[in-house]
């Protein structure tokens, strides 16, 4: 009677056992085999390793660009594991590229669109707060260490750098510099560096700013097209650099001296005045007039005083090249004056002193015209006077004596023309005086006549 349950209780499990396995074979199937109508699922696919983003973040960084100055770069990691890096300190240079090797490397270029520089760099991670590699600038490789977090900031763990990148001496400090044998000229412009910088550099790179290079300590480069050039010496020593930069201006036109004189030959006392026509645009003029006497003016002018040819040279300058033109002066003796007036009187000795010979009021001959001038009395051996119109006030000489007061040698100013001009007058007689005065650089003979009043 108790046994009775237990009778049916073994084959009830057994039966739902059964039952369970032949449902899960309809349901699920056997094993390497298909269900009507179905298809075998395939392995499971096997999941990506995942990319660390351990290069998120801000990082302090030091570069051998510029040695001992720390910049902060700014990296951010994108779901394509793709990355962008800014510089809050630069707003003009950006960097990006890819993540390769399960995010411990970046790779990709770097621009900068105020300078127009660009290059390529590598970054390995050493551990999640540090990452060390190379910058490629301009044709030039710099390395590169990186501390995570900003400027300030403790390090998490302590890294090791290479010897390239360790602290900098002043015993060892190297210095850019350089100078060329030209900073200006025209198309082909070929110039000469040489090399000024200290502290012993072991490379040197050249960018010269027309798109050449050059690794040469003491390069030679020519220019072919037109511009203004920026020369950069970059100099390397155990990490260190230093650089330099020098502006070259080039020119279309080559640079030729040249000019005109208003007259190359007359009777002494002969005015010229030069104009300078040079092409390439100088910056400095010199002029070796031929009676001794140098100019700087652009247009100088020149009183030749005495008989003979004189070569007048001019140099022009610009950027250390120079050019020449030369032209030659032919001068005159000056015409003997003749008395034009029939003198009743005898005439009379000239005074031994200069007391007033040319004292007094003159009708004077210039050229076809007629002028009136006025001499005052003299101060030892300087005289002055006036002439022009009805009161004799738009122009004045100013002159010296000689011969006993017989002769006055000077220069004029007429105030109203804006002209000046030497003069030479010397007297015949007590009433007359002939000579030649020089106006725009034109030698007019005149006489004068003396009055016993004011016309």
């Amino acid at each position: 009677m108790g046994a009775g349950p237990r009778k049916y209780l073994v084959p009830a499990i057994i039966a739902v056992v059964i039952i369970g396995v032949l449902a899960a074979v309809i349901l699920v199937g056997i094993p390497g085999m298909t269900k009507p109508g179905g298809v075998t699922p395939g392995p499971s696919p096997t999941s990506p390793a995942a990319f660390t983003r351990a290069f998120e973040g801000e990082w302090q960084v030091e570069t051998t660009v510029q040695p001992g100055s720390v910049e902060l770069f700014r990296i951010t990691i994108l779901p394509d594991n793709t990355f962008t890096a800014t510089f809050p300190e630069w707003k003009s240079m950006t960097m990006s590229g890819i993540l390769t090797d399960g995010g411990s490397i970046l790779k990709g270029n770097y621009s900068d669109s105020a300078s127009g520089e660009t290059g390529t760099f590598t970054l390995v991670l050493i551990d999640n707060s540090h990452f060390s590699g190379t910058w490629l600038i301009q044709g030039h490789t710099y390395t590169m260490t990186g501390q995570k977090g900003t400027p300030g900031s403790a390090p998490t763990t302590s890294v090791s750098r290479p010897p390239a990148t360790q602290g900098t001496t002043s015993a060892s400090s190297i210095s850019a510099g350089f100078s060329p044998d030209k900073i200006s000229g025209s198309v082909p412009l070929t110039v000469t560096f040489t090399d000024r910088s200290s502290g012993s550099p072991s490379t040197y790179y050249w960018d010269f700013g027309d798109g050449a290079f050059s690794s040469t300590k003491e390069p030679v480069h020519t220019y072919t097209t037109s511009g203004t050039f920026t020369v950069k010496q970059t100099v390397e020593k155990n990490g260190q650099t230093s650089s330099k930069t020098q502006v070259i201006s080039v020119s279309s036109v080559p640079l030729t001296a040249n000019f005109i004189a208003s007259q190359t030959s007359g009777t002494a006392p002969l005015h010229v005045t030069f104009t300078d026509t040079s092409a390439g645009s100088p910056t400095t003029w010199i002029w070796q007039l031929g009676n001794g006497q140098v100019s700087y003016d652009r247009n100088p002018e020149m009183v030749y005083q005495a008989q003979g040819d004189y070569t007048v040279v001019l140099t022009v300058e610009k950027g250390g090249v120079q050019s020449k033109k030369s032209i030659t002066i032919h001068v005159n003796p000056a015409q003997s004056v003749t008395n034009p007036v029939t003198i009743a009187a005898p005439v009379t000795t000239a005074v031994s002193t200069p007391s007033g010979t040319f004292e007094g009021y003159w009708e004077v001959s210039v050229g076809s015209g007629t002028e009136y001038y006025i001499f005052n009395a003299p101060v030892g051996n300087s005289i002055d006077g006036t002439f022009g119109g009805p009161d004799f006030s738009y122009a004045t000489f100013t002159g010296t004596l000689s011969s006993g007061g017989t002769v006055v040698t000077g220069t004029y100013d007429d105030i109203l023309l804006d002209v000046t001009g030497p003069f030479k007058f010397t007297l015949t007689d007590a009433n007359h005086f002939s000579g030649t005065l020089v106006d725009s650089g034109v030698t007019y003979t005149v006489r004068g006549t003396k009055q016993t009043e004011m016309i």
